[in-house]
């Protein structure tokens, strides 16, 4: 299924997905789940366990066009991944319910 919003600038098909995942931007770190993925990027959403204020934190520190490491686990892969993303959109997402930042990956 792939989830759309309107207006949005997003051109790669967006794949649901619930992988645990942290967001460190130099000596902070939030943990939180990839809600979503592309080709081009995540949605980077709060933990079910800790609705609105788990990122907090890193909201306060985050500004648009940062650039943060995003460490995610699959099921496909027994290893974590790592990336570099820069910041997009901080927010509410009525799509997945929660807050969250939107992170375009920076390198393949």
């Amino acid at each position: 299924a792939m989830i759309t919003t309107p207006n949005e600038k997003r051109v790669d098909r967006r794949l649901p997905v619930t992988w645990d995942a942290e967001c460190r931007l130099g000596g902070t770190f939030a943990p939180g789940i990839v809600r979503d993925i592309s080709a081009g990027g995540v949605f980077f959403g709060t933990p079910d366990t800790e609705p609105r204020d788990a990122i907090e934190d890193l909201r306060l520190m985050l500004d648009l066009g940062d650039q943060v490491v995003l460490t995610y686990e699959t099921a496909r892969y027994a290893k974590a991944r790592r990336r570099l993303a820069t910041v997009c959109w901080i927010g509410p997402s009525d799509d997945h319910g929660c807050d969250g930042l939107g992170l375009r990956f920076d390198e393949l």
